[in-house]
């Protein structure tokens, strides 16, 4: 571009410059007189009588001589090899031509009288004209050249627009493959897929028996039985981290913190967060660690999700049967590939964010943030509650406050006591076990955690769902209370004895799809009415052998979530 452009900018001053010249030439030279009747002479045959070089031809001649374009000879010899007559008057200096001019039909010369002897006198409208010419020379030049850059200019804005709009649409593509969503069902729901029986109460259940499932394996060295739910990559990054036994695997919580769905290949991934506590044995040596993990899963969004019963089953993601004690290629019940990722969820990475040979820290005191914060209630969350009291004309709002109240109260006094038999049948299995894992933490630094005057100050309703298996109320609970921590010796070394703590929490309450009758508000067992010291940790009801808290008889609550990581 820079080479065509000096070249062109070159050529406009050439042809500016001859122009100026040929007419300042012009505008020097003798008045050439055309007599009347008489025509234009192109002087041919004249001789001059210097060898000196003219500047605007190839003809010689002195300072004073005619310069001539014709096939005429110089008095040096030198050939002049311009084949066509000059548009330029022949002039004479101060010698005189002796050769008579010739005459013309009407007895007039037919060609220039020369003038005589003296001052130049040149023409002043041959001047203007050939600078017209150039001028006009220039201008044809300029607007080819503009159009020149114009067209250029434009095949590369149309080349950068074409460039532009590609990767808009291939960002947009991106964009669409890799949408965050708020919650697996609305990822599912976008990308039109197939699986109707997703229940995300059953995934939490699947998550903390697949955490438990893996860290087991590692201890036994035999990851690789897990690889219908373990990428390969996985696989050799847990058996670097293998050990003699790991046990006592408690998942203290689990936040599912990203959600993303891919149209293109119609998955699903999520990012999920376990804080964990186990114990490592290694050579005879035993070591406790906390540890939190960031884990990526992904799932086929078509292929079906696994049904209640099987949701702390990690089988054979196809039939369900165990997995065997040694690896092979493929399950030995139904002939499933151990490697496909076709029927359940697939662990794609796991990240270690934090390994520390010691217990969460429990002292000292956590300033209370996202009380202020609006309430996240999702639109639709009324007419979903209206819906689920046409399907159910005995549950009511009264009921279901009431309900929430006698978890609260029972669950703190459990809390305070470290003691939570008294709200097992309140509670999920997924959620007792995190409460059992902070009680356990506490006791194992000698610490208690008090909450006195526990009162909850208002409810307000943020989400209601509804799937094949299991209705879900979201509640955004405000409550008050005195908190703080006492060591062995009950001395407080945290919280406040004397300061009120105002909170809030979002609290999720599951029952089963089909389960109709109003909320109780009691802790016995829903089934067959016996007292609770009849229901175990299990959540089992010894006098009926049912089991109580998995949402089939009444709600229980299944997740906490902090006000200020709640995002709806």
């Amino acid at each position: 571009m820079t080479f065509v452009r000096r070249h062109i900018v070159r050529l406009v001053f050439a042809l500016t410059l001859g122009a100026f010249l040929v007419g300042l030439q012009l505008l020097v030279s003798p008045v050439a007189e055309a007599r009347p009747g008489g025509g234009q002479s192109f002087g041919s045959g004249s001789k001059s009588s210097s060898g000196s070089r003219s500047s605007s031809g190839g003809s010689r001649s002195s300072s004073g001589s005619s310069s001539s374009w014709g096939s005429s000879k110089s008095s040096s010899g030198s050939d002049n090899w311009s084949s066509k007559p000059s548009y330029s008057a022949p002039w004479s200096g101060g010698t005189k031509n002796t050769t008579p001019p010739p005459v013309g039909p009407h007895g007039s010369s037919s060609g220039y009288r020369y003038a005589s002897a003296g001052p130049p006198n040149g023409s002043v409208g041959e001047f203007f004209f050939w600078i017209l010419l150039g001028g006009g020379a220039l201008v044809l030049v300029v607007c080819g050249y503009t159009w020149y850059l114009h067209r250029e200019h434009d095949e590369w804005a149309s080349a950068v627009l074409e460039e532009g709009e590609e990767e808009d649409a291939a960002q947009a593509e991106e964009d669409e493959r890799n949408r965050r969503y708020t919650s697996i069902q609305e990822a599912l729901h976008a990308i039109v897929a197939k699986d109707e029986n997703f229940s995300f109460v059953i995934f939490e259940d699947f998550l903390y028996a697949l955490f438990s499932e893996v860290h087991t394996a590692r201890g036994n060295r035999k990851p690789g039985l897990l690889r219908p739910y373990l990428r390969e990559d996985v696989v050799r990054a847990l058996e670097l981290r293998g050990a003699d036994a790991v046990d006592a695997i408690v998942v203290g919580s689990m936040r599912i913190e990203e959600v993303r769905g891919d149209a293109v290949s119609h998955r699903v991934s999520v990012r999920v967060r376990f804080v964990a506590n186990y114990t490592e044995r290694n050579e005879g040596r035993e070591q406790s660690y906390y540890v939190e993990e960031v884990w990526k899963l992904s799932k086929n969004a078509d292929a079906p999700s696994r049904a209640p019963d099987k949701a702390r089953t990690i089988g054979c993601p196809n039939c369900g049967a165990n997995l065997a004690k040694e690896l092979g290629d493929k399950c030995k019940y139904c002939g499933t590939p151990a490697d496909s990722d076709v029927h359940d969820w697939i662990v794609e990475e796991i990240a270690v964010d934090a390994r520390e040979g010691r217990g969460p820290l429990l002292h000292g005191t956590t300033q209370e943030v996202g009380t202020d914060l609006p309430s996240v209630v999702v639109p639709d969350a009324p007419v979903r509650f209206e819906e689920l009291k046409a399907r159910d004309p005995a549950f009511t709002w009264v009921g279901f406050v009431n309900r929430i109240d006698a978890t609260f109260n029972t669950f703190h006094k459990a809390w305070s006591s470290q003691d939570l038999a008294p709200v097992r049948p309140f509670l999920s299995d997924a959620l007792f076990e995190t409460q059992r894992y902070w009680v356990e933490a506490y006791k194992k630094q000698n610490l208690r955690n008090v909450t006195e005057d526990a009162r909850i100050v208002t409810t307000h309703i943020a989400k209601v769902t509804s799937d094949k298996h299991y209705d879900s109320i979201t509640v955004r609970v405000f409550a008050s209370c005195i908190d703080y921590t006492l060591d062995q010796e009950d001395k407080v070394v945290g919280g406040s004895k004397k300061k009120t703590r105002d909170y809030s929490e979002y609290w999720t309450f599951i029952r089963g799809a089909k389960v109709t009758g109003a909320a109780r508000s009691d802790a016995a067992c829903p089934n067959c009415g016996a007292p609770v010291e009849k229901i175990n940790m299990a959540g089992n009801c010894e006098s009926c052998s049912t089991k109580v808290t998995t949402g089939d008889f009444d709600w229980v609550l299944s997740r906490i979530e902090q006000d200020e990581v709640y995002e709806g």
